[in-house]
């Protein structure tokens, strides 16, 4: 085993221990029998579980990436996705726990290519916000649900 190896599990296994979810590659060994020494796993990454037994020997280990989210594209996605969460329309600014506010418009216009209209608030009183493209929509609110108000890339 290489130094780089080496230390690459080490990271693995001290993020297991900090409570990461790791993943393995789920080997074929076909493939393996058929092409020794190329390396393809199926690409198929599989979530340790408490009775997997670390084989370094047998499989590429790492901590399972965290999903990645981008700002929407126009409006027709970003309400789609806002189907998806509920309560409907409603986001919070990210940190703040106690004020949600309501989207009262979701457009594509001249003056603001992308842009959002937030109706008002509970716990602050009726307020009236200008309107905001989806990148700063996106570094600023998240859904109510506390999701990212976003598109999830995939891994």
């Amino acid at each position: 085993m290489r130094n780089g190896q080496i230390k690459q599990l080490v990271n693995v296994l001290q993020a297991y221990l900090n409570g990461k979810t790791i993943q393995y590659y789920d080997v074929d060994y076909r493939f393996k029998i058929a092409h020794p020494g190329e390396r393809n796993f199926n690409n198929k990454w599989v979530d340790v579980d408490e009775d997997h037994l670390f084989r370094p020997d047998f499989y590429d280990y790492r901590v399972k990436p965290e999903p990645k989210y981008r700002p929407f594209k126009d409006a027709d996605e970003c309400w789609q996705e806002m189907l998806k969460h509920q309560p409907f329309g409603w986001v919070k600014e990210k940190g703040d726990k106690l004020s949600y506010e309501l989207l009262a418009c979701v457009s594509e216009n001249d003056e603001a290519p992308i842009s959002f209209a937030v109706y008002g608030s509970v716990g602050m009183g009726i307020i009236d916000r200008p309107s905001i493209e989806f990148n700063e929509m996106f570094n600023a609110f998240t859904f109510a649900d506390s999701a990212p108000f976003g598109v999830k890339e995939e891994v």
